[in-house]
């Protein structure tokens, strides 16, 4: 919330919904998504990277090797497990697949509430 109130207050964006489970003390006018959507489904929160779409496989394949090693090590885990994370190292197609879904529910949601993009 505090991220997006500046916009809020100034008139650019507008708040919808909120995305978690019960509505917010802060906000108690904002239905949660669940309210609005009932079939949503909340997406996990997740950090990827994101690559050129013409990279050679050869180079994706490294990439994804490279990443997945680096975070199982104790660093990394340690780092993600401190902000209450659950560490799920994917491969390429099963993020993809993620991306894809996201990307269909934003879609619904979007729908459902009237947004165009623009």
């Amino acid at each position: 919330m505090q991220a997006i109130r500046p916009y809020v207050q100034k008139g650019t964006h507008r708040l919808l919904a909120v995305i978690v489970d019960k509505r917010l003390p802060q906000a108690p006018e904002l239905p949660t998504v669940k309210e609005v959507l009932p079939a949503f489904e909340k997406p996990a929160s997740w950090i990827g990277v994101f690559a050129p779409a013409a990279l050679p496989p050869s180079v994706l394949t490294r990439l994804s090797s490279e990443f997945a090693k680096a975070s199982h090590t104790p660093k990394v885990r340690a780092y993600m497990e401190s902000g209450g994370n659950e560490l799920i190292a994917s491969t390429h197609a099963e993020a993809l697949a993620t991306v894809k879904k996201d990307l269909a529910q934003t879609a619904r949601a979007m729908k459902v509430a009237g947004i165009q993009p623009e």
